[in-house]
């Protein structure tokens, strides 16, 4: 009788995890109740399959879940930052909007006074 070793990888589990944090960030809420048990579900059939697969294939299988998780990680990251970002420009714009305003009435005169110096150029 042959022996089968499997290996458990969290591969799978983290990528799904890192999926689930994404939609989340995304939608502003998390799975549904029923969405959650599917998810969990696939994950472990997929977590199951997972030693034969690898076992299948001739590329690190491992490797690519590992790095399609962190791009998912990135992404969710990036999105957390971008909606911070808005959040925070929004609230500090508004008060800076007159002091633009006023610097850039006093840098018409200066202008003017580089004609005066154009002629000192000149000589």
């Amino acid at each position: 009788m042959p022996t089968v070793t499997a290996t458990n990888s969290q591969a799978i589990t983290d990528l799904v995890q890192s999926g689930e944090a994404l939609y989340g960030t995304i939608a502003g809420r998390a799975l549904s109740e029923n969405g959650q048990k599917i998810s969990n579900g696939i994950t472990s059939l997929f977590d199951g399959l997972f030693p034969q697969a690898q076992q299948k294939v001739s590329f690190d299988i491992e490797g690519v879940f590992t790095g399609a998780t962190k791009t998912l990680e990135g992404i969710d990251e990036a999105i957390v930052a971008a909606k911070t970002k808005v959040a925070a420009a929004t609230s500090s714009t508004t008060p800076e909007t007159p002091a633009p305003s006023s610097t850039a009435t006093e840098a018409t005169p200066v202008s003017g006074g580089g004609g005066s110096g154009s002629a000192t150029t000149g000589a």
